[in-house]
């Protein structure tokens, strides 16, 4: 890993507004790839639809706290207005 971090450049554009990220992309034979987004997902203009939220704190939990409490937090976030007190969150949260 160490090889491709030492070929990595980061550098800051000026021109650019600051949640504008411009991503370029050398291959060794000379192939450039660019991407440009503008208006990142989740911003005011943007936002997440709630697939994507899912599926983002579904791999996220389910890495830390296992797939199976994973599902029982998605269910009772989803939920959490429904709950007498949001301590009865945190059996599902934890490992």
């Amino acid at each position: 890993m160490a090889s491709i971090r030492d070929r990595i450049d980061i550098s800051e554009d000026p021109s650019l507004s600051k949640w504008t990220v411009s991503v370029t992309l050398e291959l060794n034979d000379g192939t450039i790839y660019s991407e440009r987004i503008s208006h990142p997902t989740g911003m005011m203009d943007t936002p997440m639809r709630d697939e994507m939220a899912q599926q983002k704190f579904d791999g996220l939990a389910t890495e830390v706290i296992g797939a199976e409490k994973a599902a029982k937090a998605h269910r009772a976030l989803w939920d959490a207005e429904k709950l007498s007190d949001v301590r009865e969150l945190i059996p599902y949260l934890v490992k």
